[in-house]
């Protein structure tokens, strides 16, 4: 039943908060939008109902607030409600929602490999975007040419084998063991230093997909089981949020990631596996092309 303002001898009371929608982190301020529902029985006829310092005007209960401007930074937070003009009628609950993980990270967003350990590349065809690393980045021994169009950064070590070669720079905040070919600089001993990793909680979908030898498939952002790219077969990502049980690249497979509209992001709860000379590649179609 909806509580209205209104003169009562019976005592104000706030008995829920509820966490209700929450807005994507904004990546130009890092911040983002929470709903609240605040529940209460006879609210004070005049004054205003403030949320974790954000004041409302009083309506009916339930009433839905919107908190506006939140700093985006993973962690749970505290709630507390009370009226403006009666202030024993507050009620605060702890850890109501947890805030999102920050999006300004720049360095990381624009990584196609990111990794908190170690980056491992086993004889890939191509591969296309900057790569980054709180530990190691290893290029293995690879028989045919192995390219890589972006910069590879790390904290740790990277290692440069034979028959691998490096279309951009190479920084290490340690050592840089080349035997491959770097076409831009290489900086060691640099001070690179390590990027807060995302703390993700999602859960992968049910649907399976598999992309037939010599066939193509645009997958849609969503949620997804296991997804198996066959051989000479590709796999086009657009731009969006997609959640997969795992992702296995077969030999000589294309995985096309087409950031022409926004960034893509890809959530693997399982393995990321791929087998030699695949090949990844970001692309973007200029306004006045069609795509083939």
């Amino acid at each position: 039943m909806a509580a209205f303002l209104q003169d009562s001898d019976e005592p104000c009371s706030i008995t829920a908060l509820t966490a209700g929608d929450q807005a994507a982190c904004n990546p130009e301020t890092d911040s983002y939008n929470q709903d609240v529902t605040i529940t209460y029985s006879y609210p004070p006829s005049s004054g205003t109902v403030n949320v974790n310092g954000q004041s409302f005007p009083i309506t009916n209960s339930p009433q839905t607030v919107t908190l506006t401007g939140l700093n985006a930074n993973g962690q749970p937070v505290n709630v507390s409600a009370i009226f403006s003009s009666e202030p024993s009628c507050s009620l605060t609950q702890e850890n109501l929602f947890t805030a999102p993980q920050p999006c300004t990270q720049s360095s990381i967003v624009d990584s196609v490999l990111v990794a908190d350990k170690e980056v491992i590349l086993t004889r890939h065809a191509i591969m296309e975007g900057d790569i980054f690393s709180n530990g190691k980045i290893t290029y293995k021994p690879s028989n045919n040419s192995s390219i890589h169009d972006g910069t590879a950064t790390a904290v740790g070590k990277v290692k440069i084998q034979t028959g691998n070669t490096v279309n951009g720079d190479v920084i290490s905040g340690s050592t840089v063991d080349n035997s491959g070919d770097v076409m831009g600089i290489i900086i060691m001993n640099a001070p690179v230093s390590p990027k807060p990793m995302p703390n993700l909680s999602f859960s992968a979908g049910s649907n399976a997909v598999t992309v037939p030898k010599r066939g193509r498939i645009n997958l849609a952002p969503g949620n997804y089981g296991n997804v198996k790219v066959s051989k000479k077969a590709t796999l086009v990502l657009s731009s969006g949020a997609y959640y997969m049980k795992s992702l296995s690249m077969q030999s000589t497979s294309i995985l096309d990631l087409d950031v022409s509209s926004d960034s893509i992001t890809v959530n693997i709860m399982g393995l990321l596996s791929s087998c030699k000379k695949y090949a990844a590649l970001i692309f973007a179609l200029h306004p006045s092309r069609e795509p083939d």
